[in-house]
């Protein structure tokens, strides 16, 4: 594509500008770069790409987008103070603009995120639709499917899948839009049909810096929405009226309110499913689930909501929930023939812990006890909130390794024991898998064990090493072995 197309209406400052430079692929990463590539240099955590630029010219890019200038290259850049907006923008004109093709869901909230995109995902194909998926767990693009690196990818790869999911005929791109993602805006919200606002509690402020930015960060999708796109959020949240007062999309309450458009006026819990009566415009319907739990009421809800205002009739929605168990590592059952239960969950956060342990507590028998540690290089102040959550909602805690990355693990520990005022029922194992092990020789078949935090996982980070981990087998060969 001639680098005259992919600069239209892209503002910055040009030096060496040709417009007849043709270029073949877009590259953030130096060492990916092709001959005849766009290379945009990206600022990031450790690094900053200006210093890679010559390294990129020297593979064979053709044009740079950069926040400072290099004086010792051939070709033609784009100086501008936000590179990864003008990459998005350049990104959407070399795919083609594949979000104006798609009905672009974007869902975004601290949790919620990946379970309500796979329930829309299940009701979509039940319906005999196609569609894709980009979120934490994986990458659903029709044609294939592959693990996710990030929750939200660069805008490159982002435009990309979408493009793919397009020449694979998908009608809809269900996608999960992260605080990060939104901040530096390498997604937008000026091309979603539909987005979706979860809740809000601590989470990532390593980034944000305060709740208030965090905040500012999900408010951006909803601001950048047109009249005829839906704006669907879970009103229960103390954040649901704000995120949306400046949108101008027509706005579509979830929850438990007599003002809700989606309302619930009845529910039963149990360990085994949930039954639900909704009103949606002045008529009660029945929805049954095999998700369990209060929150997850809502995550299903503002499912139906999204596809209902996609055009398709609620009594056709209902019947295609059946069958959808939940994502994987979010509330997952595991039973042993003993007929002991844990549960895998992906919670790593204060709010979505007490949510997790709230909804198990009610349908323990006996002890609750749960299993958790927390991410190194991450947020310090969530730790002993996660702890404090831990001790007044269980009956025993188990405190392990996370993720701890390059932190060293006691540092982590210690932090979140400055949460805990009861020693007695604790008991503290590094070894995360030994942390396993300990909570299921402790329960019996009244107990419920949650073990917390890294879900759908299948990783653990210690120091720079990536090793295979996954909760769920850990527990599965263990209730065999037993």
């Amino acid at each position: 594509m001639r680098l005259s197309e992919l600069l239209i209406g892209i503002e910055g400052d040009l030096i060496d500008y040709d417009e007849s430079v043709e270029i073949s692929s877009i590259a953030y990463d130096s060492r990916r770069v092709k001959k005849g590539a766009l290379f945009a240099a990206l600022s990031g955590v450790n690094t900053d790409g200006s210093k890679y630029i010559a390294q990129a010219v020297a593979a064979g890019a053709s044009f740079v987008i950069t926040s400072k200038a290099c004086a010792d290259v051939s070709v033609g850049q784009l100086v501008t103070t936000n590179p990864r907006k003008v990459l998005r923008k350049v990104s959407e004109n070399f795919y083609s603009k594949p979000e104006e093709k798609l009905g672009l869901v974007g869902i975004t909230g601290t949790n919620g995120k990946t379970t309500i995109a796979q329930i829309i995902s299940h009701i979509l194909k039940r319906l005999g639709r196609t569609c894709g998926v980009i979120g934490t767990v994986e990458y659903d693009l029709v044609s294939e499917v592959i693990p996710a690196p990030l929750t939200t990818p660069e805008s490159p790869d982002f435009q990309r899948y979408l493009k793919s999911m397009v020449s694979n005929s998908a009608e809809f791109a269900i996608c999960e839009f992260s605080s990060q993602a939104l901040a530096q805006e390498r997604v937008t919200g000026k091309n979603v049909d539909y987005a979706v606002f979860t809740n809000l509690s601590r989470d990532h402020l390593d980034n944000h810096g305060t709740m208030e930015n965090y905040f500012l960060a999900k408010k951006k999708l909803f601001d950048k929405l047109s009249p005829s796109n839906f704006a669907i959020v879970n009103s229960g949240d103390e954040y649901s009226e704000r995120i949306v007062q400046d949108t101008k999309a027509r706005v579509i309450k979830v929850g438990y309110k007599s003002g809700d458009e989606f309302c619930i006026v009845g529910a039963v819990f149990d360990v085994k499913e949930t039954r639900l009566d909704i009103k949606v415009e002045g008529r009660v319907y029945n929805v049954v689930t095999s998700l369990i739990g209060e929150y997850n009421a809502i995550n299903l809800l503002q499912a139906i909501a999204v596809v209902y205002s996609s055009g398709v009739a609620l009594e056709d929605i209902i019947l295609s929930i059946g069958g959808f168990s939940g994502a994987g590592g979010r509330l997952q059952r595991i039973d042993a023939e003993d007929g002991r239960v844990a549960f895998v969950d992906y919670a790593h956060t204060d709010d979505a812990l007490l949510n997790a342990l709230k909804v198990l507590r009610n349908i323990t028998k006996g002890r609750l006890i749960v299993v958790f540690g927390c991410g190194g290089d991450r947020d310090r102040g969530k730790r002993p909130l996660m702890a404090r959550v831990a001790e007044n909602n269980a009956d025993l805690v188990i405190l392990t390794n996370d993720n701890p990355r390059t932190e060293n693990p006691v540092q982590i520990m210690d932090d979140i024991l400055l949460g805990i005022t009861d020693k007695d029922c604790l008991i503290v194992e590094y070894d995360r898998a030994k942390a396993i092990e300990i909570a299921l020789a402790e329960a019996t078949s009244d107990d419920v064990v949650l073990v917390a935090g890294k879900g759908h996982e299948n990783y653990q980070i210690i120091g720079t090493t990536k090793k295979h981990f996954d909760d769920r087998e850990v527990i599965c060969k263990l209730f065999v072995n037993e």
